[in-house]
């Protein structure tokens, strides 16, 4: 999936199960604001892991 990129805070929610059986999982805020200048503001295995 690609989105288009809109400054500001980024939020998610998990959700684990099937049908009726939903487990919904607390909010989450995902922070990019500390990554270096120069790497793109995406949630991508380098942000995650190197950084």
């Amino acid at each position: 999936m690609i989105m288009e990129y809109i400054e500001g805070r980024e939020f998610t929610v998990g959700l684990l199960g099937n049908g009726d059986d939903i487990q919904v999982l607390p909010i989450l805020e995902i922070d990019l604001s500390g990554l270096p200048d120069g790497i793109n503001k995406i949630y991508s295995f380098e942000a995650k892991f190197k950084f």
